[in-house]
């Protein structure tokens, strides 16, 4: 079977065209003068007109010679700016090179088509030199989150007449992907965080309060030295403060079950993966840790700017189980979670479990996110 395929996908190559040609609206004028003459000189028999006929006949052979020189050897990239986020403008380049060591391209139209057929210009060059590279600016957006295959490419010319359109087969665009969209958290969501205690495992930073004492070390800064304690043991001790902001979180996802099939229903499940990208960005921006568990296994701490793109990766790769079997428990004797505050989301449902102040009991909250989006 797979051998059948493989053949068919050669022919198909072999005998597809490397070049697609319409004529123009002024192509079609052309062509039905051309008929024309044609039919006119058959049944007179004129010379004169015969002429005609050749020299409108020659400018079909000259536009095609010049269109195919035109478009051999260009090349067309694109290129767009990392990291992509769903529901945000996307800015990247298009970059259009002439490997040609001595012929010109001319009226190059650089386009992109969209999976249901419908071209949109991306570029215009008037003239491209020969071995030069030229560049446009390029603006996107992609409302999904994902692998997302960009829509394909291809390069057209009207050269040199305008009566005829030559243009390259499509050129299949890369798969990108596109992060969740981070909004900000509702400001009743927020202070429910700050009460649970965010920070009810210390971490440490810069605060003031005491974390813990140490031995001096190149390096540390001297107005840390605690004098005290140094004249108590008879060696120079460094204060080490406790982070005023951040704090152990344990993340667990809990997958949707059954699975979704129902557009409200994914949508849905898009809006808790866009929170959960929110809450992890909340969090890591004061200075937390996060701890994912969810049916992939535990991820290792996550720190920092590092540590969040790493979680977008993640989530943007999020697929629900196809088992409608309900969810086991997540993160079950896989360390202690008691040793960190524990939040729960449930995807596909809208519901997260914020625990209480004291890291016990808690209440669930319904995820509502903002409209407006948090700029990055």
């Amino acid at each position: 079977m797979r051998a059948s395929t493989s053949v068919q996908a050669r022919l198909r190559a072999w005998f597809r065209l490397p070049r697609v040609i319409r004529p123009a609206r002024e192509g079609w004028w052309y062509l039905s003068v051309t008929m024309a003459v044609g039919v006119a000189a058959t049944n007179t028999g004129n010379n004169l007109l015969y002429l005609i006929l050749s020299m409108l006949l020659a400018g079909i052979i000259v536009s095609g010679l010049l269109s195919e020189q035109t478009l051999r050897g260009v090349a067309v990239r694109r290129e767009l700016a990392r990291p992509l986020f769903a529901g945000q403008p996307a800015f990247g380049r298009v970059l259009v090179a002439n490997r040609k060591r001595r012929l010109r391209s001319f009226s190059l139209r650089i386009r992109q088509i969209d999976p249901n057929g419908t071209p949109s210009l991306l570029a215009y060059l008037p003239h491209l030199a020969p071995a030069s590279e030229a560049q446009t600016a390029y603006k996107t957006r992609f409302e999904r989150r994902g692998l997302v295959r960009l829509p394909a490419i291809q390069t057209t010319t009207g050269f040199p007449f305008g009566l005829f359109v030559k243009a390259t087969q499509p050129q299949a665009g890369e798969e990108v992907l596109v992060l969740p969209r981070i909004v900000p958290l509702p400001a009743d969501l927020v202070q429910a965080l700050d009460e649970a205690g965010v920070s009810a495992r210390p971490v440490r930073g810069p605060g003031a309060d005491l974390h813990d004492l140490r031995p001096f070390r190149v390096g540390d800064d001297p107005r840390l030295i605690h004098w005290k304690q140094s004249a108590k043991l008879d060696r120079p001790m460094v204060k080490e403060l406790e982070s005023e902001e951040g704090g152990r979180i344990t993340l667990i996802l809990v997958d949707p079950t059954p699975s979704p099939q129902k557009p409200d229903e994914l949508e849905r499940l898009e809006q808790d993966i866009t929170f959960v990208a929110s809450l992890a960005a909340h969090l890591l921006q004061r200075g937390g840790e996060i701890e994912v568990r969810d049916r992939g296994g535990r991820q290792g701490a996550l720190r920092g700017e590092a540590g969040l793109f790493h979680l977008l990766e993640h989530l943007a790769r999020y697929e629900p189980p196809d088992s409608d079997e309900a969810p086991g428990p997540v993160g079950a004797g896989d360390g202690a979670p008691h040793e960190a505050t524990t939040v729960t989301v449930w995807l596909g449902r809208g519901l997260v479990a914020i625990p209480g102040s004291a890291g016990e009991g808690g209440r669930l909250v319904r995820v509502a996110l903002p409209p407006q989006e948090m700029t990055r």
